[in-house]
């Protein structure tokens, strides 16, 4: 798969991810609270993390860990 084809998928996933916040968004709007506003309101934050993510992921500016930082972590969590 080529990057143009990634990038695609990636943008109309992350479009229908914000379409869904919104209208579940709106749909709590109307309803008074309860739990399925609360429900609603818990779907939206879920496909706006999702959003997010894949925003980071097609960015041209992701760059992978650096060996170093990943060596000092990985010897803090060991106790050494």
């Amino acid at each position: 798969m080529n990057t143009n084809t990634t990038d695609s998928i990636f943008t109309a996933d992350r479009k229908r991810l914000i379409e869904e916040a919104l209208e579940a968004r709106e749909r709590a709007l109307w309803l008074t609270p309860g739990p399925e506003r609360d429900r609603l309101i818990r779907q939206a934050r879920h496909c706006e993390t999702g959003a997010q993510g894949l925003r980071w992921a097609e960015s041209s500016d992701l760059q992978p860990p650096r060996r170093g930082r990943l060596k000092r972590i990985n010897e803090r969590s060991d106790g050494t």
